[in-house]
């Protein structure tokens, strides 16, 4: 069985996160890291965490403010999608001569 519960903070004052790994009552201690003749060459996992844990140290990686790369990509995606369906929406109102919809703010 592997890790059931893992989280992670952001400790700003020297720009690095903790993350931390429990299973009921027992902990996981800091990494050793080995020297290794080739590079880039990952030998075993550190951990194996259940999805559930997994979820939960995504979820802390959000909470302590970092986003997937893709994830910002598509932030600006959507940005430009919205801006183009009101382009959209304001030509075809005007085009039926329907008045345009107000939100009530």
């Amino acid at each position: 069985m592997g890790i059931t519960q893992a989280k992670a903070f952001y400790d700003g004052s020297f720009d690095l996160v903790s993350i931390y790994l429990r299973d009921g009552r027992r902990y996981a201690k800091p990494v050793e890291m080995d020297e290794n003749e080739e590079r880039a060459v990952y030998r075993e996992p550190v951990a194996r965490i259940t999805l559930e844990a997994a979820q939960m140290l995504m979820d802390s990686l959000w909470n302590a403010g970092l986003r997937p790369i893709a994830g910002k990509q598509s932030e600006g995606v959507t940005a430009a999608q919205a801006a183009h369906l009101t382009d959209m929406r304001a030509i075809a109102f005007a085009k039926l001569n329907i008045p345009t919809p107000t939100t009530g703010d």
